[in-house]
């Protein structure tokens, strides 16, 4: 009697979950590189030519990386990641903490000086995120948003 009273539990139990799932919505999150990590390119304030992705680039990619503002001995390196193909559009990009509102990376290339990286973050609009970017700035400059490209365009001076 106890097995039959277990089992009748047991089922309606899981008659009501599986029953309760099925009407609830579901939502599939495909991982963006522009709302979680923020891909960007870098070009020449005066010129607008590309520093990295151009025919003739001026900046090597292994000239540049970033910094957490915290690693004051410059140890912990933040290497960009080259996004897409050269046919088509390149860009960096970087690990974003999207947790808080406003943040801000040390950005290093080759030898000139260090420019500040400033992100900020805004509530999703989608149901996939609690954040998403905002906007970027270089140098407290805010940086273009080429929509139909995906893509933030940082003046470097």
């Amino acid at each position: 009697m106890k097995k039959l009273i277990t089992a009748v539990i047991l089922g309606s139990t899981l008659t009501a979950f599986f029953y309760s799932c099925s009407k609830k919505e579901r939502i599939i999150c495909a991982a963006d590189p522009v709302s979680t990590y923020g891909a960007f390119r870098i070009v020449d304030q005066s010129t607008g030519t590309d520093l990295f992705f151009a025919d003739h680039p001026k900046y090597s990619l292994k000239d540049i990386y970033a910094f957490k503002t915290k690693d004051l001995a410059r140890h912990d390196t933040i290497r960009p990641i080259v996004f897409g193909k050269k046919e088509t559009i390149q860009a960096f990009i970087l690990p974003l903490n999207f947790t808080k509102s406003r943040d801000t990376l040390i950005l290093k290339i080759a030898n000139t000086a260090e420019d500040k990286f400033i992100y900020t973050t805004k509530k999703a609009t989608s149901q996939c995120s609690l954040n998403e970017l905002d906007k970027i700035y270089l140098n407290n400059i805010e940086a273009t948003y080429l929509k139909d490209q995906n893509v933030y365009i940082l003046k470097k001076p």
